[in-house]
């Protein structure tokens, strides 16, 4: 036998506990549930929560990441192919080679347009 403890106003599972363990030490609200219930609850935390009104456990959406986690990502997907076409030209302007200096200038400038316009489509909502 198992029990979710639960946030009584978001129905956010806080933890399980099992009287073998805790004995009468389990906290308040709870609801009893099963060995599987307990298990699809570990396999998809975030995703699982407690219907205060019903006390059942429900599926949930995950919550939409933050700009701030948006604008991370972006990053982490652009700044690599920026230091890339960074080492390029440099390379390039080493050999003195001045039509491929020229190409990696318009495909830099290309990628800084597009991860501005994803920039701004982010910040703006």
């Amino acid at each position: 036998m198992f029990y979710a403890h639960y946030d009584n106003q978001t129905g956010q599972i806080l933890g399980f506990y099992t009287p073998d363990i805790h004995g009468n030490n389990i906290p308040t609200p709870n609801i009893k549930i099963t060995y599987d219930q307990w298990q699809d609850c570990l396999i998809n935390q975030g995703l699982r929560k407690i219907d205060v009104t019903t006390k059942q456990i429900i599926a949930c959406e995950p919550p939409a990441p933050t700009k701030e986690e948006l604008l991370a990502q972006l990053d982490a997907e652009y700044q690599p192919q920026f230091q890339q076409l960074q080492q390029a030209w440099a390379a390039a302007q080493l050999d003195g080679n001045p039509a491929l200096v020229a190409e990696l200038q318009a495909e830099y400038q290309a990628l800084k347009g597009e991860y501005q316009t994803k920039q701004e489509a982010i910040i703006n909502g």
